[in-house]
């Protein structure tokens, strides 16, 4: 009997070894398979592989789906908000990024009336509202003034203003050059054509004022 349970020792003991072998070449192996596929690795693809690695759960959300759902989740957000950017269909049109500068407007934030992910960031977690107040198309305009002139006068934001002020002209409404700045008269013909239209008075550029506009001119804004 003893040696027979000195041959179990030994048989189990050797099995033991062979399996510890067995997995640390196993896993030599896979380390050597990474360095190998690293070292092949193009220096774009390690700097994909980096990014992917580094970026946040959020981030790597609105990598995977894309711009079109990126400007999907902004718009459904503005809508949330009582902001009118259209259908929420992933295109970023006239009324899109106008009901975007009428958030940005309200919450005194830099005007860009740009869909970028920053922004969706802000509009779901609410950074930059004014001590937590709902802001949608209902709220007064500031005024005179504010937000400042220069973020008013941004490429983009012309982009969106001038034919605005166009129309606006064409209807009676004088709101001054028609030159894609936003300025005081072109500020007191929005507030004219919204008394006029019985909307709230805003006096800035939103989606709610594109959606009338377009209602009543049919005009391809």
């Amino acid at each position: 009997m003893a040696a027979f349970r000195k041959w179990i020792e030994a048989t189990v003991t050797y099995l033991r070894l062979t399996f510890y072998r067995i997995t640390f070449a196993a896993a030599f192996l896979g380390f050597g398979y990474i360095v190998i596929n690293a070292v092949h690795l193009q220096p774009s693809e390690r700097a994909m592989l980096a990014a992917k690695h580094r970026a946040s759960p959020s981030h790597v959300l609105l990598q995977t789906g894309g711009r079109a759902d990126l400007i999907r989740g902004v718009q459904r957000e503005l809508i949330n908000l009582g902001y009118d950017p259209g259908l929420p269909n992933g295109i970023a049109t006239l009324q899109t990024r106008a009901a975007i500068w009428a958030w940005q407007y309200d919450n005194k934030r830099p005007i860009t009336a740009e869909v970028s992910e920053d922004l969706l960031k802000q509009l779901i977690f609410g950074v930059g509202r004014p001590n937590g107040a709902n802001s949608g198309e209902g709220r007064k305009g500031h005024g005179p003034g504010q937000p400042e002139t220069a973020q008013l006068q941004a490429k983009t934001a012309r982009a969106i203003t001038k034919p605005i002020e166009k129309i606006l002209a064409e209807l009676g409404y004088a709101p001054g050059a028609v030159d894609g700045f936003f300025d005081e008269r072109t500020r007191q013909a929005i507030l004219a054509f919204e008394q006029d239209r019985e909307m709230p008075q805003t006096g800035r550029i939103s989606g709610r004022l594109i959606a009338e506009i377009r209602r009543i001119t049919s005009a391809a804004i």
